[in-house]
């Protein structure tokens, strides 16, 4: 079974252009990593432990610094309700419930 937990990381204009964390991204997540302008906000990448464990040790593989601190990284518990009803994207009268 999947786990609920997700890692919540940052990349920002810094770390997108390292090439050890481009190839790495890559291969862990299966989307080419995001370019970030100098002057955009760092994008917050949601993932799996596993999945932020192996962009680690690939990152590390290509010959990346640790660099563990600039990620600004933290570990979410996947405690979430089984049902949820989200209305935030539609008008009071055609609220919908959606299942986790």
């Amino acid at each position: 079974m999947m786990s609920k937990d997700r890692v919540h990381f940052y990349i920002t204009a810094t770390i997108s252009r390292q090439i050890p964390v481009c190839g790495a991204f890559q291969e862990a997540f299966g989307r080419e990593c995001p370019k970030v302008h100098d002057f955009d906000e760092p994008v917050k990448i949601i993932c799996r432990p596993s999945q932020f464990a192996r962009f680690l040790i690939y990152r590390d593989q290509r010959g990346g610094t640790n660099g563990f601190k600039c990620l600004n990284a933290s570990l979410v518990a996947g405690c979430e309700p089984k049902w949820q009803l989200d209305v935030s994207g539609n008008p009071a009268e055609s609220a919908s419930v959606l299942r986790c």
